[in-house]
């Protein structure tokens, strides 16, 4: 019995092609092989988020705590969201069917359904350049990248924050930044 395991392996690459696919990818090109191995060099440096090719050549962008979705991606035109600095990928969710809570309401992430998320950028250039680049990339797998990259920054800065928070100099204003962050309930800050 053989186990894989992220964590534990050196050799981690954030592309993960299936075995099943190699049919497939011997009735493509040499482009298309080369185009795939440049991908695969690019995301060399990511830590969260893998891009995995199935058997009909399909990019799907996951990360080991759930998230997963599949292309075509799509990110929405920065200027008409509120403040301009947000990021939205559209991709198509692939992940388990499950219930979350959204607008004070339930509902259910459903294989295939369209879904969105949302990164907040430092400003509304930075998020016009995530989008302008995105548009300028011609191929799925290309976005599919692209998209890995994002997701996996925003976790890495994520992470950043969580340390931190504990290391800043004013103990009292780490205090408040964690109740606004985590507390519930009336709080005075």
């Amino acid at each position: 019995m053989q186990i894989n395991n992220n964590y534990s392996n050196t050799n981690f690459t954030a592309l993960k092609i299936r075995p099943s696919a190699r049919t497939a990818l011997e009735n493509t090109s040499k482009e298309f092989v080369n185009m795939l191995n440049r991908v695969g060099e690019e995301l060399k440096d990511t830590k969260y988020y893998t891009m995995e090719i199935d058997n009909k050549l399909c990019p799907h962008v996951y990360a080991d705590f759930g998230e997963k979705y599949r292309s075509p991606f799509r990110i929405a035109d920065p200027r008409n969201n509120a403040g301009g600095k947000f990021v939205q990928i559209e991709g198509i969710w692939d992940g388990a069917t499950e219930p979350y809570r959204s607008e004070n309401r339930y509902s259910r992430l459903v294989n295939g359904s369209r879904h969105f998320h949302t990164i907040e950028m430092d400003n509304s250039d930075a998020a016009r350049a995530v989008y302008t680049k995105f548009n300028s990339l011609s191929s799925d797998y290309d976005k599919a990248a692209y998209v890995t990259k994002l997701l996996d920054d925003e976790q890495k800065n994520n992470k950043k924050f969580v340390k931190n928070i504990v290391e800043q100099d004013d103990l009292k204003k780490g205090v408040n930044t964690l109740l606004k962050k985590f507390g519930f309930g009336p709080i005075k800050i």
